[in-house]
């Protein structure tokens, strides 16, 4: 469902703009105005809800560049199509507290609308898409948060996981990230390749390479190692084949 929020003042070009998103992207879901706020000089604006991808919205209206401002001050990702006309000059919409994807000027033609439409939906075609592969990515990375920082690490470069000094540390081949949080915790959000081995660590099995048990130490790549303590030794082997 594609939802676009439409604030348009004639019903010809409300109809219009309509049928030609309908054909572009099916199916639509049109949004309407909703609430309303009081402006610096006490007159009442409506402004409609943004719980939407597109906005087609016409600023030749009364306060119409207003409502635009905060239509975007709540929703910073919509992505906006603004009917406009000779009589405002561009500098009141081509800014950074509006942030316009497309424009379409009055009078417009047929062509110019399908045009801007197509244009429109191809962003949103594209934002959708990075949004899906973020969320790929999402899913076969680890996310660290610290210090106001995020890194997402693929879960292939990670070796191992350490808790030590009320921090658990996230070991890839050139650094380890510190995280507050407890081993128990990450163990629940990591998928099957990953396996508790010590009190203190959770190795990848992919990164394995052998296990010396006279020594309870398990090799990994990367010339690296992990401690195998009894407790987790027979779940260990067992997972591990051997």
């Amino acid at each position: 469902m594609l939802n676009v929020l439409m604030d348009v003042s004639e019903e010809t070009e409300r109809e219009a703009i309509r049928n030609r998103v309908s054909r572009e992207a099916v199916p639509l879901k049109l949004l309407p105005v909703t609430y309303k706020y009081v402006d610096r000089s006490g007159k009442e604006i409506r402004v409609p809800r943004s719980e939407s991808e597109i906005a087609v919205m016409d600023i030749t209206q009364q306060a119409g560049l207003e409502v635009v401002r905060r239509v975007r001050s709540h929703d910073g990702d919509l992505l906006l199509l603004l009917i406009a006309d000779t009589s405002i000059s561009p500098m009141k919409y081509v800014n950074a507290s509006i942030r316009a994807e497309a424009l379409l000027l009055k009078p417009w033609t047929e062509r110019m609308l399908m045009q801007v439409v197509r244009d429109v939906l191809e962003l949103e075609a594209q934002r959708r898409e990075k949004a899906s592969a973020f969320a790929e990515d999402e899913q076969e990375a680890f996310l660290a948060e610290a210090d106001g920082r995020k890194w997402f690490i693929p879960y292939k470069d990670i070796y191992y996981f350490e808790a030590r000094c009320k921090k658990v540390y996230v070991r890839t081949r050139n650094e380890e990230i510190g995280v507050y949080d407890t081993l128990d915790r990450i163990a629940e959000r990591l998928p099957g390749q990953f396996l508790r081995c010590h009190r203190s660590y959770i190795v990848n099995k992919s990164r394995f390479l052998s296990v010396k048990l006279s020594e309870n130490v398990i090799y990994l790549t990367g010339q690296m190692s992990v401690p195998l303590s009894r407790s987790y030794k027979a779940g260990v082997l067992e997972a591990l084949g051997l």
